[in-house]
């Protein structure tokens, strides 16, 4: 495997289409055109793929703040889903927003 290539591809979903993107440079190109680009998800997805095409950060970092992004606005391809983050075994202790009303919005993907 190269170094600059993600061990497991990353699937979005646009217009009915999956997109793999194999490779930070690829997601750092994708990040790039997105219509939504404002946001600390975006804003980390971009620092990891970037530092990663610049040696500063692994694929596997970078791999992860893109699949973040993607899962986050609703893109993430739903095989991808089942690698990115296996099922906990035991279900969380507590939630972050103590009720469903008070969890942060986000506007729709344009793209879809």
């Amino acid at each position: 495997m190269h170094p600059a290539q993600f061990e497991l591809p990353v699937r979005v979903v646009l217009r009915e289409k999956v997109h793999e993107i194999s490779s930070p440079r690829s997601a750092l190109d994708f990040l790039l055109k997105c219509p939504v680009q404002e946001g600390p998800i975006f804003e980390s997805a971009v620092e990891a793929c970037f530092s990663a095409t610049m040696n500063r950060a692994s694929a596997d970092e970078a791999r992860i703040g893109f699949a973040t992004y993607a899962k986050i606005y609703g893109i993430l391809a739903e095989e991808t889903r089942s690698e990115t983050s296996p099922k906990p075994k035991t279900p969380p202790r507590h939630r972050i927003y103590p009720s469903s009303s008070m969890e942060p919005r986000l506007p729709p993907f344009p793209w879809n």
